[in-house]
């Protein structure tokens, strides 16, 4: 009998898989614009097309020499696919084969999550709404627009990595942490979530995070120091800041040939990190200092989406599709209570509306994006706080 009820739920999986599958390539495919997915640019520190170029051509003692500052991981994932795409159709296919590669395990997480919330609350409307808002929202397909696939599979490594360690896999969630963390560094402010989600093996989990994304990363970066050190300084030290940043109302306008605005006294976009950084561990200290060791799934999620929110609220140079991982911790934090994230739709539609659409002047664009981001990432905190 059990065989019996089993084998629907495993053609129903299969074929969710499969159609997912499907919708992801046409969403990959369909995008108009690399970015700044450009093989020949090799001034951009963030920019992945000269490493997957010289991996795909088997230049492999040129990869550290243009090795970006995000991580190895998405360059290793996206290879073989890129690969394909560039013998089959040219750089634009090479990119848009990679970026499903990304969007592939942004859409397996999505189908897990969907698959849980079917089998807690029955029916379909929820589950596909979960799909088709992870996977299809504004802010992801933003990401896919401007070249940077990594933040999805990043963000997706995340939830999973919080998700895993509400089954207090340790090693699981430590290596997840890991793969995320080679795969953007400001993966690690999950790390703070996922670790006070866990009953044991906190240390396993940190260890094994630690260790897998040293030894990921630090092949280039022993290759080549100076290039990776060069570029994360050229980021690091930057001085502009954009109207969707809490740094803009305190910003000064600089005075050149374009309109322009930069940090005050004399701090750069590394201070943004910097007070991430310190929110993250702060939020970790004061939930330790004040509840049991252990924080539950929902808990979890919310502190995760607050942070990575706090991530694009703090940066100066904060851009449309830097909330995409935000998004899909949000949905998971939402789901893990109801079924439609209708909460995650709206944050969408903000901002689709705020970060996506030119505004008449630099002072709105800045009232209109924090009159949304703020009050939701307050909104998530006091949820984890009250779950006390």
């Amino acid at each position: 009998m059990k065989t019996l009820l089993r084998t629907p739920l495993r053609i129903y999986a299969a074929l969710a898989g499969a159609s997912l599958g499907i919708a992801a390539a046409v969403i990959a495919l369909a995008q108009p614009s690399v970015g700044d997915y450009l093989a020949r640019n090799t001034s951009n520190p963030d920019n992945a097309a000269p490493a997957i170029d010289a991996l795909i051509h088997g230049r492999l003692g040129r990869v550290p020499s243009v090795q970006p500052v995000m991580g190895p991981v998405s360059l290793l994932l996206r290879a073989p696919f890129a690969a394909a795409g560039h013998a089959i159709g040219g750089p634009t296919l090479e990119y848009q084969l990679g970026a499903l590669a990304c969007l592939w395990v942004l859409a397996a997480l999505a189908l897990v999550i969907a698959l849980r919330t079917h089998r807690r609350d029955g029916g379909l409307l929820a589950p596909a709404a979960i799909v088709l808002v992870m996977v299809a929202n504004p802010l992801a397909l933003s990401a896919l627009d401007l070249g940077h696939p990594e933040e999805l599979l990043a963000g997706a490594l995340c939830v999973a990595a919080v998700l895993a360690a509400d089954r207090d896999r340790a090693i699981l969630t430590g290596v997840l942490l890991g793969l995320a963390t080679a795969t953007k560094p400001w993966a690690a402010l999950a790390a703070v979530p996922a670790l006070l989600a866990l009953r044991t093996g906190r240390g396993r989990a940190l260890l094994a995070a630690g260790g897998l994304a040293a030894a990921l990363v630090a092949p280039l970066a022993l290759a080549d120091p100076h290039h990776l050190i060069a570029g994360s300084r050229k980021l690091a030290h930057s001085m502009r800041v954009y109207p969707w940043s809490a740094w803009w109302p305190v910003s000064l306008e600089h005075a050149g040939p374009a309109r322009a605005w930069v940090m005050p006294w004399g701090l750069t976009r590394s201070a943004g990190q910097l007070v991430t950084g310190a929110v993250a561990l702060g939020a970790g200290i004061a939930i330790l200092h004040g509840r049991a060791r252990r924080i539950d799934t929902q808990s979890a999620l919310a502190l995760l989406a607050a942070l990575l929110l706090s991530r694009c609220l703090l940066d100066p140079q904060n851009l449309g599709y830097y909330a995409a991982p935000a998004v899909a911790a949000l949905l998971a934090w939402e789901v893990s209570r109801r079924g439609l994230p209708v909460v995650t739709i709206l944050a969408c539609l903000a901002g689709w509306a705020t970060l996506l659409h030119p505004v008449a002047s630099p002072a709105l664009a800045c009232a209109l994006y924090l009159a949304w981001s703020v009050p939701l990432a307050a909104y998530l905190l006091s949820r984890v706080a009250r779950n006390r």
